[in-house]
C-alpha cells in the first residue's frame, strides 16, 4: 500500500491507496481506489455536471453536504508490455463522452433561451417538451416554506414568493417534475444569506407547489436534482425530479440549471 495525502478544495483527507486489478479481455486494468485510513469511505467523490462543473456528490445535487462515497481516483492500464489500445489509456473521467459533450452543448442553449423567458424554445434544445405549468405568487415566505429555511424567514422576511411548477417529457415518454421559486429578499446581503442556506442540504426549503395542481400523483422532490442563482437581492432555485418512467440524472441535473434561469412569471 501506498500511503499518499490528498486534498480537495475544503476537504483534506489522509488515505491508504488501495490497488484493484480489474481484467477487461485479455488486458488487465489496475485501478486505485482511495479509502480513508481506518476503513471508512468518506473521501469526496466528484462528477462533472453538464455546465462542466466539477462538484461533490452530496445528497443535495450541487448543495454542500455529507459525503456519501469513495472517490476512485489515479487509474492506470497496462497490458503486456504496452497500454490499452495500443496508446496511453486512462479510466474515470479523463474525457467526456461524447454524450456527455452533447448535453452540455445543449444545456448551454437552453439556459440562454431560458434566461431571455423562451420556455418552449429552452425545452426544445433539450429536446423535451412542456406537459403542463401553473404558478402561484405570495407576499409571505414563511407560510410556504420548512426547516430552518423557515425560521430564515420569520427573522428575515421576504418582500415576495414567486413559485412555479411544471412537467416535460422526452421522446421517450419519461416525465420530469420541475419546481421552481423566486424569493426577493429586501436586499443583496439577505438573499445571499438565503442562498448559503438553502443551497446547504438539510436546512429545509421553499415549499413546492403540489403535485395535484399538475393533476399527476407521486411528486417527490428531495434535493437530488438542484441549482440555484443570485441576482442582487432575487435567489432563484429550481429542482427537478423523475414522475413516470426513467429518466436520465444527468438530463434532471441541466433541466434544473435551464429552469433557474427562467425570469419570474
Amino acid at each position: 500500500m501506498v500511503e499518499d495525502q490528498m486534498y480537495f478544495s475544503r476537504w483534506s483527507v489522509r488515505a491508504i491507496r488501495t490497488p484493484i486489478r480489474l481484467h477487461v479481455g485479455l488486458r488487465s486494468v489496475t485501478i486505485s481506489s482511495f479509502v480513508r485510513e481506518g476503513g471508512t469511505s468518506d473521501v469526496p467523490d466528484f462528477f462533472t455536471d453538464p455546465q462542466g462543473r466539477v462538484r461533490p456528490i452530496t445528497g443535495k445535487s450541487g448543495k454542500s453536504g455529507k459525503v456519501v462515497a469513495a472517490t476512485v481516483l489515479a487509474v492506470s492500464v497496462a497490458a503486456g508490455g504496452g497500454a490499452l489500445g495500443g496508446g496511453a489509456a486512462s479510466i474515470g473521467g479523463a474525457t467526456e463522452s461524447a454524450v456527455a459533450q452533447g448535453l452540455r452543448a445543449k444545456t448551454a442553449k437552453s439556459r440562454k433561451a431560458a434566461h431571455r423567458g423562451k420556455h418552449d424554445e429552452a425545452w426544445r434544445h433539450m429536446g423535451l417538451r412542456r406537459i403542463k405549468r401553473v404558478a402561484r405568487r405570495e407576499l409571505r415566505c414563511v407560510p410556504h416554506s420548512f426547516g430552518d429555511t423557515q425560521k430564515f424567514f420569520m427573522q428575515t422576511p421576504c418582500r415576495s414568493l414567486q413559485r412555479s411548477l411544471l412537467a416535460v417529457s422526452d421522446a421517450h415518454d419519461n416525465i420530469i417534475a420541475v419546481s421552481v421559486a423566486w424569493v426577493r429578499m429586501r436586499n443583496a446581503g439577505d438573499a445571499t444569506r438565503l442562498r448559503g442556506l438553502v443551497d446547504t442540504y438539510g436546512t429545509g426549503n421553499i415549499t413546492p407547489i403540489a403535485g395535484n395542481a399538475l393533476e399527476l400523483q407521486g411528486i417527490r422532490f428531495i434535493g437530488k436534482h438542484y441549482d440555484s442563482r443570485q441576482d442582487g437581492a432575487l435567489f432563484v432555485m429550481a429542482e427537478a425530479t423523475p414522475v413516470a418512467g426513467q429518466p436520465d440524472p444527468e438530463l434532471m441535473d441541466a433541466v434544473a440549471a435551464v429552469a433557474m434561469e427562467f425570469p419570474p412569471p
